[in-house]
């Protein structure tokens, strides 16, 4: 099991690693991103968590307007 310090890094790297990937796609828009194998995001916290960051990035951000040039496909 992972401890509480491990959990709340990895949770910062995702969160950073979502958020960067998202800015360089606004940066390229119009463009695709794909996600595969999205269903196998939630078999471990870790991954769940990404999973959960994702949704609330793309949710957040379209609020705005600013992704409304980028096509999100997970399959």
């Amino acid at each position: 099991m992972m401890n509480a310090l491990t959990m709340e890094m990895m949770s910062e790297i995702d969160q950073f690693n979502i958020t960067l990937q998202f800015e360089l796609a606004k940066a390229m828009s119009p463009c695709i991103i794909w996600i595969p194998n999205i269903h196998d995001l939630d078999v471990n916290e870790a991954n769940y968590l990404s999973l959960i960051l994702l949704v609330n990035y793309l949710s957040k951000d379209c609020e705005k307007f600013s992704t409304r040039n980028i096509l999100v496909i997970a399959s």
